[in-house]
């Protein structure tokens, strides 16, 4: 049998196990930028395409989803990505004769995956390798394996880097949305040989330090979930972690320790352990939500999973959100106390107290109002600084219609000020700015917009003033033209002026057509002067 007959069987296979729908999306994009006057930070063209395809036979979904772009090099972090991505958890059962587990697979990814545990333990990095979740009855098992970072050579233009790879599971008992107990185990570690050792020379001596190092991590944590109906849910989270800054140093002496822990964590003379904790109870009743949270993280601890994750804090918050008259009024307060140094090691502690009050009132026939007010206050128990923000801001707008037009007027209110125990440091700023948009019967649409933010410091004051007034028109009830200029002048500063002209239309089956020319000129009192051109072209296409 041929290639082209196995296909050809395969979706005749596919029809018949259901109804096959096959829809998608896809787009190019290309961009031509030149910085005149000024550093050019971006390249002159750049080029990407996404393709987004789905197959779903009998309501399963399969997915592929590509991105490439002409920005991606070896010398960073790879920025092409794909990945394919399957559903079994949205097959009609009533169609489908399948095992009942089939239907508890939330997904299957290959590629370059985006696998979700909890916030102390995996999530918010790509994997590029496999990662799948399923909940079958009151099991749940979940993984993720492959690379999170790809090897770069040190040099004076890149980042050095070892090629990293994870390997993550999770698995445990009940519902993912209700009552559960969920284990996580997760281990990543640098491969010594993707990249040449990286050493520069120490200043004024011939020796030379090696810039960076392998590491390796392994960490473990334990998520237990107690849900009481819709009224009461509290989650907390348990996770200890062993961080080995450089795994080439000699193993750790640890007598009293298992002889098969050591052999398999492989502690060293650089590891460090730590643990951090996680509470959230959160309170429904009716209109009125209340939660609370309560997090410690260890100075030492560190997961891989979780790169930017910030350790050495404690946080302790509170909240409230009421709503009334059918979402007529939002309220909502809340308080967060943070800070470091939880175990002395430092010569001073930094604390973070930050309070928000929030109040929405959205009636019919009446202007909205949106208000908000926000103080920080940042303190240090040695260092002398103790900085302090107050933030207030208000906004209003009415949508409605006279003569013949339909108006959406916004008006809105900043107003910051900051406050340190050096007064140089002290500024007061205060924004101020209405915005209109008036739509007529025929297809022709007018915005404009005035802004003028003042800020006081202790010396100097200056004031920034901002003008937006834009055009827009569809010819044929399908191609629309937009043309925006805006003004920005700022004291002792300089000018900017921006001019932005957009042209959308579909062209029949090729898809949407967009192109954006944007010209942007500053001149500044102390003669810096540039000119930035931009022209966009995209093409994209839904079926």
């Amino acid at each position: 049998m041929k290639k082209y007959d196995l296909v050809l069987l395969c979706v005749i296979s596919c029809m018949y196990a259901g109804p096959v729908q096959f829809f998608g999306s896809a787009s190019a994009y290309s961009e031509l930028y030149e910085m005149e006057g000024a550093p050019q930070l971006r390249p002159n063209s750049t080029l990407r395409f996404t393709l987004n395809p789905t197959l779903s036979i009998s309501g399963m979904p399969l997915s592929l989803n590509l991105f490439i772009s002409s920005e991606e090099s070896n010398i960073r972090q790879a920025l092409n990505k794909w990945r394919i991505f399957l559903q079994p958890s949205r097959l009609i059962r009533d169609m489908v004769n399948a095992p009942g587990f089939v239907f508890s697979i939330s997904g299957i990814e290959i590629g370059t995956c985006s696998p979700q545990f909890t916030p102390l333990t995996l999530s918010g990095i790509p994997v590029t390798g496999g990662a799948f979740e399923m909940n079958p009855w009151i099991l749940y098992m979940a993984g993720a394996a492959g690379r999170v970072q790809r090897g770069v050579e040190g040099s004076d233009s890149t980042v050095a880097a070892y090629e990293r790879t994870l390997y993550a599971a999770r698995f445990g008992f009940g519902k993912k949305k209700g009552t559960h107990l969920y284990f996580t185990f997760l281990h990543a570690g640098d491969d010594t040989s993707s990249i040449n050792p990286y050493v520069l020379p120490l200043p004024g001596d011939s020796d030379t330090v090696e810039v960076l190092v392998p590491q390796e991590n392994f960490m473990g944590g334990v998520e237990v979930q107690l849900t009481f109906g819709e009224h009461f849910t509290v989650l907390s989270e348990l996770a200890a972690s062993q961080h080995t800054r450089d795994i080439r140093m000699p193993k750790l002496v640890l007598p009293d320790a298992p002889a098969w822990a050591l052999d398999f964590f492989n502690p060293r003379m650089s590891s460090s352990f730590d643990y951090a904790v996680a509470v959230r109870p959160v309170i429904t009743l009716q209109s009125t939500k209340i939660w609370g949270g309560w997090k410690m993280i260890g100075p030492g601890y560190r997961t891989f999973g979780v790169p930017r994750l910030r350790t050495d804090n404690l946080t302790m918050e509170v909240g409230i959100q009421q709503v009334l008259f059918n979402n007529g009024i939002s309220m909502s307060a809340s308080y967060k106390n943070e800070h470091d140094n939880l175990i002395g090691n430092k010569s001073s502690t930094t604390y973070f107290t930050t309070y928000a009050f929030i109040l929405g009132l959205n009636f019919m026939n009446i202007p909205y109002v949106q208000a908000m007010y926000s103080p920080v206050q940042q303190t240090n128990d040695s260092l002398g600084i103790e900085n302090k923000d107050d933030i207030l801001s208000i906004s209003t707008g009415y949508n409605f219609e006279l003569g013949g037009l339909y108006h959406s007027p916004v008006v809105a209110w900043q107003h910051q000020k900051h406050n340190e125990l050096m007064t140089q440091n002290n500024y007061t700023t205060n924004s101020f700015s209405i915005t209109e948009n008036a739509s007529f019967k025929v297809p022709l649409n007018i915005q404009a917009g005035i802004g003028v933010t003042n800020a006081d410091y202790d010396t100097t004051q200056t004031r920034i003033l901002t003008i937006d007034f834009g055009v827009s028109y569809t010819f044929f009830n399908r191609w629309t033209n937009t043309i925006v200029y805006g003004h920005t002048g700022e004291r002792e500063r300089g000018i900017r002026h921006a001019l932005r002209f957009n042209s959308s239309v579909p062209l029949w089956w090729l898809g949407n057509a967009n192109l954006l020319l944007e010209r942007n000129l500053f001149r500044g009192d102390n003669g810096d002067d540039y000119n930035k051109w931009r022209f966009i072209s995209t093409l994209s296409k839904n079926w």
